[in-house]
């Protein structure tokens, strides 16, 4: 059995709030979520992706949730290992105590991710075991992958832009339409087009050295969730583009824009049509474009008109060996 395998096998002993997440919490993420944090599809990427092989649609990472508080979390096989969480909903007090529960347990490290600022500035005042990432922290890059802040669009204004001097993506598609007349976008067909869209991520992603695997996407491609929207943009019948979002009441969240570089303004041309769909056919008027790795991905975001942005920060929780658990036995007794 592997280390992975075994950690999470005690944490599930030692207390009935700790489960593997499934298809089933679907609904769950999507109460006790904001934004991208309410997708399933989200957490599966970030926490599942790696571990899995991201093949399993019974195991996509490991959720705490007690009623009240929510998080994920995933062990990370890196040597020597370490434990990724992000909180949806979570006190500071149970926060504190899931991950020193996940570091007794393990004796690894503990990151958590995508925490929001106000919280995280309380977690360092209260703790001396919580600090802020530093940019050099080598096993951080591997899953803090998107530096910069998550960018939320404005579709009617990118419309009303594009009826007068023209919108940024509205003049992209333009230029892309002239340029290549046998161009076509279709719904994504799991048994059909599978292979094709994942052959796509692998000769994306290594070409533009993304920290991102292809794996961290796989489930995405499996899953029959109704709205989880996934477009495939061709070329004169060649797969170049994919693009996958989730509808959640009136925003779009956006979870992969895969685009072959050598296809000019194709990038602009697919976000402008599925943004321009999803606002016709389900009056969704605002998107969320999510966070990004590079300067480059967040200065093509800041192009199209934003409604606002959002920082999160990520902290390393990793106690000095001599100092005792944080209240380890009532978090086991008490969470049973």
């Amino acid at each position: 059995m592997a280390r992975r395998e075994i950690i999470e096998d005690e944490l599930m002993e030692r207390t009935s709030y700790i489960t593997p997440i499934t298809p089933r919490d679907q609904d769950l993420f999507r109460r006790y979520g904001t934004e991208f944090k309410a997708s399933i599809h989200y957490h599966a990427r970030e926490c599942g992706g790696w571990n899995q092989g991201g093949e399993s649609e019974s195991r996509l990472g490991m959720k705490y949730f007690d009623g009240g508080n929510l998080a994920t979390f995933a062990f990370f096989k890196q040597d020597p290992g370490c434990f990724v969480v992000i909180p949806l909903k979570s006190d500071d007090d149970h926060l504190e105590e899931l991950v020193s529960e996940l570091n007794t347990v393990s004796g690894s490290k503990v990151y958590l991710t995508t925490v929001g600022i106000e919280q995280a500035d309380r977690l360092v005042r209260r703790s001396a075991a919580f600090t802020f990432v530093k940019g050099d922290d080598s096993v951080a890059r591997g899953f803090c992958r998107e530096t910069f802040p998550a960018r939320v669009v404005g579709i009617e204004r990118m419309l009303y832009e594009a009826m007068g001097s023209g919108s940024f993506l509205y003049t992209g598609s333009i230029k892309f339409k002239k340029k290549y007349r046998g161009y076509s976008f279709q719904g994504y067909n799991p048994a059909s087009d599978e292979e094709k869209v994942k052959s796509l991520f692998r000769d994306v992603l290594e070409e533009s050295q993304s920290r991102y695997h292809p794996e961290d996407f796989w489930n995405m491609l499996k899953s029959n969730d109704p709205l989880l929207d996934r477009d495939i943009f061709l070329i004169d019948g060649k797969f170049v583009g994919f693009l996958a979002g989730e509808r959640d009441d009136d925003i779009f969240n956006i979870y992969a824009i895969i685009a072959r570089k050598e296809y000019a303004h194709l990038k602009e041309f697919m976000l402008f049509e599925k943004l321009i769909q999803v606002y016709r056919t389900h009056s969704i008027w605002q998107a969320n474009l999510g966070g990004s790795e590079t300067q480059e991905e967040d200065t093509f975001k800041r192009k199209i008109p934003l409604i606002w942005s959002k920082n999160y920060d990520t902290l390393l929780f990793d106690p000095p060996r001599t100092m005792a658990p944080i209240s380890t036995l009532e978090f086991s007794t008490r969470m049973r």
